[in-house]
């Protein structure tokens, strides 16, 4: 699977990378895997995308903020920083960054990762 992520429940922290061609049939297998941690309130996941090619049409944008409306992430306090490469990618992730945030689910899009991981972790 081009989506890989690994969740650290003492520390609430989920890492999520992905390599390669990815596409809408890809995140839903992601989001099943996500459905079964069990993430708490306050969770911090850094997403890095920078080696993907998304193959999303516009109408796939809206389907991805559908599954990120997802009961589990849902909980309160989630912060999720995406990293994507220049480009077509950093265009889907500022689509999806505009739609699927909330007061609850802070979404931001960087292209360096030093400063994702600045923003992320800033308690």
């Amino acid at each position: 699977m081009p989506i890989r992520l690994a969740y650290d429940q003492a520390t609430n922290r989920l890492g999520v990378w992905g390599e390669g061609q990815v596409t809408l049939d890809d995140f839903r297998e992601y989001g099943r895997e996500l459905s079964a941690l069990p993430l708490a309130a306050g969770l911090r996941a850094m997403v890095d995308f920078s080696d993907c090619r998304f193959e999303f049409t516009f109408d796939d944008i809206f389907t991805l903020v559908a599954h990120s409306k997802d009961p589990v992430l849902s909980l309160p306090d989630i912060r999720v920083a995406i990293v994507v490469s220049p480009g077509y990618g950093y265009g889907i992730a500022r689509m999806y960054e505009g739609i699927a945030a909330s007061e609850e689910f802070v979404v931001r899009v960087f292209q360096d990762e030093s400063m994702a991981r600045l923003w992320l972790y800033d308690d």
